[in-house]
């Protein structure tokens, strides 16, 4: 700890952390070259899907987060003015080598950032974030929660709704916001006023109408670029965001919740053509629901860690659509269309990758 804290080291493989002149050191799995604790530069890790280390800084209190929000336009800077900070978040230590940094293969966009349990994973692995949501609270909460990567611009807010289809961004929309849970938030009058009690069908009392402005798919990605990993989790206005792909560089790896097969249709036909089926019930921990690892990470319900043919997903999804719900199956029935009345036994998020015809063989 005394020799990091003075100077350079390379070559570093440990988890630990440690408290030096105020500021406390935390790195995590990976093996580092060129720390400059000293100096406060960026910790780079040889492997850039290896989390990356950061140097923790206090921020003060009533700080102005920046957040970006669609203003029917464009894409505009807010702040948002806060004094409950929390102390010792991490920042990167040399903004200059931000734009580096955030580059194509690690950044994440978040897209239906809710609690920010999935930011806090990706920024926590050293990506970068851009994170999208349409509930005021849930932007703020993401602010204070995750100030300090706010900051150091590795947590990028947009606060804007995605519209259920590109055609009808940029207008002033009805949203529905659940009383039951925010993560039933959604233009869909079908999720957003769910009754909270079984067998969930729509109750007007259940939900706040509001007026929001639309933004699309396309706008994040002609603003930000196209990123590593698009997590999408907005309640049935996922085919946006697959509208924009079209005509746009794809992501390395895409997720989305699936609850017909209509979403890996889309995905193969823009070249997708490895798949998992994620049981999302299995990932909810103290009422927060997480999407899990991602990519050759994410765990498929049926093959595990290895990724799985069209053919061999299709007919899981179709079965988990129609047959009910069975605990010993392992890729279960009980799944109910977003666009239907009332929430099913069982929900999963349907991830993809491409993996190219030489490597197939």
């Amino acid at each position: 700890a005394a020799t990091l804290a003075g100077g350079t080291a390379k070559n570093l493989f440990c988890i630990c952390s440690f408290r030096s002149k105020g500021q406390l050191f935390v790195m995590r799995f990976g093996l580092l070259t060129q720390v400059q604790l000293a100096s406060g530069a960026f910790l780079a890790s040889k492997d850039s899907h290896v989390a990356a280390s950061f140097l923790v800084q206090s921020v003060a209190p009533n700080v102005s987060l920046p957040i970006l929000r669609f203003d029917g336009e464009r894409l505009r800077t807010e702040f948002i003015n806060t004094t409950d900070m929390q102390p010792a978040q991490p920042i990167v230590g040399d903004p200059a080598k931000l734009d580096a940094y955030c580059s194509k293969d690690r950044t994440v966009f978040d897209i239906g950032l809710h609690d920010a349990t999935d930011a806090t994973n990706y920024l926590s692995n050293g990506y970068c974030v851009v994170g999208l949501e349409a509930d005021p609270d849930l932007v703020h909460d993401a602010a204070v929660k995750l100030q300090a990567y706010v900051k150091a611009g590795v947590f990028r807010i947009v606060h804007t709704a995605l519209a259920l289809s590109s055609g009808a961004a940029k207008t002033n929309t009805t949203f529905y916001r659940s009383k039951c849970t925010k993560e039933w938030n959604s233009f869909l009058k079908v999720v957003g006023c769910r009754d909270c009690r079984p067998p969930n069908r729509v109750n007007e009392d259940a939900c706040v109408e509001t007026q929001l402005v639309t933004s699309s798919c396309a706008d994040l990605v002609e603003h930000f670029g196209t990123p590593l990993y698009m997590k999408l989790d907005v309640e049935g206005a996922e085919g946006n965001c697959f509208e924009a792909l079209y005509n746009h560089d794809l992501p390395s790896y895409v997720s989305a919740e699936i609850t017909s097969t209509a979403y890996l249709d889309d995905l193969f036909r823009m070249g997708y053509n490895a798949f998992k089926l994620v049981r999302q019930d299995q990932l909810v921990s103290h009422g927060s629901s997480s999407t899990g690892p991602f990519g050759d990470g994410a765990n498929d319900c049926r093959s595990g860690h290895n990724w799985r043919n069209f053919s061999s997903v299709l007919s899981d999804l179709a079965f988990a659509s129609t047959a009910q719900f069975n605990r010993t199956d392992p890729c279960p029935g009980g799944m109910v269309d977003v666009t239907t009345q009332g929430a099913g036994h069982i929900w999963y998020d349907i991830h993809a990758k491409i993996i190219p015809e030489e490597e197939k063989k």
